[in-house]
């Protein structure tokens, strides 16, 4: 799509951060907390394909992953499903509302007790561990 057009659109787009659910693609029914604005790809499902199929045949239940800078959570949804009850999944991330939008979403989407853990950078010298 040409650059103008997808700019001129996607000011267009609403900016209101709330729950949604994924429409399409490998985690279809989950959900994620984001805006149409910033990140339509992850709502309908087509971003970061390459990577989540990567996952599907490198990732075993059991197994503990690391995701550094998981930003808007969109694989570490599939990294957690991916690991199971009785794996482990740890996050990152650089900023305390992108944590505040994992957590959210870590509680709509895993439904059986799930090891994970995540952390935020405050500063460039310390950071935060829930």
């Amino acid at each position: 799509m040409n650059r103008r057009i997808k700019f001129i659109l996607r000011t267009l787009l609403p900016r209101a951060i709330r729950q949604h659910l994924i429409l399409g693609g490998p985690l279809r029914g989950c959900r994620i907390v984001t805006s149409w604005h910033d990140y339509p790809a992850a709502i309908t499902g087509r971003t970061e394909r390459p990577l989540l199929e990567w996952f599907a045949e490198n990732v075993k239940k059991g197994e503990t992953w690391l995701d550094i800078g998981a930003h808007y959570e969109y694989t570490a949804i599939g990294l957690c499903r991916l690991v199971g009850a009785a794996g482990k999944a740890r996050f990152t991330t650089l900023l305390k509302e992108n944590w505040n939008r994992l957590s959210m979403v870590m509680a709509f989407n895993i439904k059986r007790p799930l090891a994970w853990r995540g952390a935020f950078w405050r500063d460039q010298e310390s950071y935060g561990l829930r």
